[in-house]
Order: structure tokens, then C-alpha cells, then sequence
């Protein structure tokens, strides 16, 4: 991960038993932060580069249906309709566009609805990303809610 090594506390980084700072230990609580949201959820530098992924999104990455695929070291792009149709191409330029904008510092918050088609139903993802300063003071992180419940729901009373 690059994310920052030093402690949010006002006493200065964290330190073991000795009087050497441990900054891996904020890096490990980090991390644990991260899976903690319970959410799929990427890191992304400037670029839109992977550079962390929490568990959820491990877990999502390879038992989707169909699989993600995407890992650290990949450019991120939303999960979505493989049988993209102009819709979902559409969608997906706003995605790219809309992400390009937060990483780059431009814009603090981006979220959309995505559809993604499982072999077995039909899912949809509210795709949320928030500037972050991962890499040289740009980034994001890139959550994924399972909207699918609530898309049944308006299409039934809808």
C-alpha cells in the first residue's frame, strides 16, 4: 500500500517497545481500516493504477460472476455489463470521466449506478469515489454497494 506511514495522532508517528517509530504499524491498522468497511473497495493512484485492495473486493474480484479479474497493479475500471450496450458504454465513459476528475484532484466525491450482469441475476453497484491523497497528494478509493435489493424494489413498485 502507499499509504502514508506516518500516525494521525498528535504525539507523533507510533512507536514498539523501544524508541523507534514502527511506521508499519500504521500501515497494518490501515489496512485493517480498509476491510473493515465490509465493502469492495480499491486504492487508486493519479493514474487510476491499483495500488490496494481490501478483502471484499478479493473476495468479489474472483467469485463474481463473472470474476473481475482486477487486482493490484491493474487499471481500475467499474465493474459493469461485459454485454455493454450503448447504455453501459455510455455509463462507462461517465465512469472513467467522472473518476479521471477525483483522482486528478479535481473533484472530491463521484458516484453512479452501475448494472452488472451476473450469470445468475441481473446486479447493480453504486460505485462511489472519494479523493484520497495516495499518491503525491492525489487518488481515490473506490467503494462497491450492492444496490441489487433496492433496484428490485423500484422495478416492482415502479
Amino acid at each position: 500500500m502507499r499509504f502514508s506511514t506516518t500516525s494521525a495522532s498528535a504525539a507523533g508517528p507510533e512507536r514498539g517497545p523501544g524508541t523507534s517509530p514502527l511506521p508499519w504499524v500504521g500501515l497494518r491498522r490501515r489496512a485493517r481500516a480498509f476491510d473493515a468497511l465490509g465493502l469492495p473497495a480499491v486504492a487508486l493512484d493519479r493514474h487510476g493504477t491499483i495500488v490496494a485492495v481490501n478483502a471484499a473486493w478479493s473476495d468479489l474480484a474472483v467469485q463474481g460472476d463473472p470474476p473481475i479479474g482486477l487486482a493490484v497493479g491493474d487499471e481500475y475500471r467499474a465493474p459493469g455489463a461485459p454485454d455493454a450496450g450503448p447504455r453501459d458504454r455510455l455509463a462507462e465513459r461517465r465512469v472513467a470521466a467522472g473518476l479521471a476528475e477525483v483522482v486528478g484532484g479535481r473533484r472530491a466525491l463521484f458516484e453512479v449506478e452501475r448494472r452488472w450482469p451476473w450469470a445468475t441475476e441481473e446486479r447493480w453497484f453504486l460505485v462511489r469515489a472519494a479523493a484520497a491523497a495516495i499518491d503525491d497528494g492525489h487518488g481515490a478509493v473506490v467503494v462497491h454497494l450492492d444496490i441489487t435489493g433496492r433496484k428490485h424494489l423500484e422495478e416492482r413498485i415502479g
